[in-house]
């Protein structure tokens, strides 16, 4: 794959800035690297140098929402950092960057809590929270890979709501949207795997599934701040390998990208 061969969907977020802002937003680039314990099928490598050389050629910011990898080893992190820094990025992980060859340990918060500090490792930044301002936007990034918001995770988006700049919030997993649930219902996928969903789902999902996606009280407290701050302008994720622009139910607009493994990215235009 070349950057030519890439699906490039659009987008533009009005938010109120003096000069606009363009930015590839490329999600669940899933390099899979063979290496000791981790025999693969296809590594993906040549979609994300395609996604990067097209940031390259038009002059992009990168936003990246997780899944840089199928599975934590040094092989695959390692091939992901070098591409992300031949461009300015803010990237997080999303689940299957704490996933160990295998499958072990897969959406598991016990594995992943055990897995994380490795993974941060290989990052300057905090992965569970951080900001950055870029062309007058504050780019705040919340580690969610396990379908929960903490405490701790509120009181830091309040202080940065607090600074004045308008916010674009990234996510690995969307907040839930009635609209793309429905939509990948229709395409059989019963389970939509978003944040949140609400109480008439839980007859649908197997009561694993439900138990992992309701949420726990801090986490519905977190989605209605993100609802009613007004500071927060929208949202960007990745995690369904789906496309979607709308407004997700706690009423902040959402931009969900296709993975980079299938071939997409997305130009996002913020003014």
């Amino acid at each position: 794959m070349t950057a030519a061969d890439l699906k490039v969907l659009t987008a533009a977020a009005e938010i109120g800035l003096p000069e606009p802002l363009r930015l590839l937003h490329m999600t669940d680039t899933h390099v899979n690297l063979p290496g000791p314990g981790n025999p693969t099928e296809e590594a993906y490598t040549e979609h994300f140098a395609a996604a990067i050389e097209y940031a390259k050629a038009h002059g992009l910011f990168v936003i990246h929402t997780g899944d840089l990898t199928v599975y934590n080893t040094p092989e695959n992190f390692a091939f992901a950092k070098k591409m992300l820094s031949e461009v300015d990025h803010i990237t997080l992980i999303g689940n299957h960057d704490l996933t160990l060859p295998g499958k072990i340990g897969h959406n598991d918060p016990v594995m992943g809590a055990q897995v994380f500090p490795v993974v941060q490792s290989y990052f300057d930044h905090d992965l569970t929270f951080s900001s950055r301002i870029v062309g007058g936007v504050n780019f705040v990034s919340i580690n969610n890979i396990h379908y929960r918001f903490k405490p701790e995770q509120m009181e830091r988006l309040k202080a940065e709501a607090s600074r004045g700049y308008p916010i674009i919030l990234l996510l690995h997993i969307p907040l839930f949207d009635s609209e793309e649930a429905a939509i990948m219902a229709a395409k059989g996928r019963k389970f939509p795997h978003m944040l949140t969903p609400p109480e008439k789902y839980r007859t649908i999902y197997e009561e694993r599934n439900w138990a992992r996606q309701c949420g726990d009280e801090a986490t519905y407290d977190t989605v209605r701040y993100i609802g009613s701050e007004p500071a927060i302008r929208a949202i960007f994720a990745g995690h369904l390998h789906e496309r979607h622009d709308g407004i997700c139910d706690c009423g902040k607009r959402q931009i969900i990208t296709n993975g980079v493994f299938q071939g997409y990215v997305r130009e996002i235009t913020v003014y």
